[in-house]
């Protein structure tokens, strides 16, 4: 999924499984540029790269938001042998908002295993919000409806060696620690 004005991955519902996936160089003017996931929607990524998206808003790269008050649908997603960089937003960061590339608003359940995730856990922000909006007060049900971040065995944070990012070319050169 390459060069999308609208984002490259979306799902709201159901269970999908993306393998040997390209999600390059897609734009989305909300949050979520690589992959966005919604209410219900359980996905894994396994081989996945996940490259210079950009959001204006928030999450670069992936995006999990749950709009019920039901935090046991909440979504859920698995990321595996995949590789997660240069993923970009173009607002809030200079006031220090929602700056890491993986996020997950209010519930929802994050798993990465054997990946390549720049920034490493710290890219991850499991935002809740703020308790003294309205959304955590109760309206979702939840007070304030944390989300589970399952930081599995094997990631790394590593220049993957692609062979030539800056033509497109995300082939791994010989020797990459992926």
């Amino acid at each position: 999924v390459e060069n999308n004005q609208n984002g490259g991955v979306y799902q709201s519902q159901g269970n999908r499984k993306y393998e040997n996936f390209k999600i390059v160089n897609n734009y989305r003017a909300g949050s979520g540029a690589g992959i966005r996931l919604e209410h219900t929607a359980h996905a894994t990524f396994d081989r996945a790269t996940v490259v210079n998206n950009t959001s204006e808003t928030a999450a670069g790269a992936v995006y999990l938001k749950q709009y019920s008050n039901q935090p046991h649908n909440s979504p859920k997603i698995h990321i595996v042998n995949s590789i997660i960089r240069d993923n970009h937003q173009n607002q809030g960061i200079e006031e220090g908002l929602f700056e890491e590339p993986i996020q997950n608003l209010y519930t929802g359940t994050i798993t990465i295993a054997y990946s390549n995730i720049e920034g490493g856990e710290g890219a991850v922000n499991m935002y809740v919000g703020d308790p003294n909006w309205e959304s955590c007060t109760g309206y979702w049900g939840c007070d304030c409806c944390p989300g589970i971040l399952n930081w599995g065995q094997g990631n790394i944070d590593e220049d993957p060696l692609f062979v030539d990012a800056n033509n497109g070319d995300y082939t791994l050169q010989s020797g990459s620690p992926c």
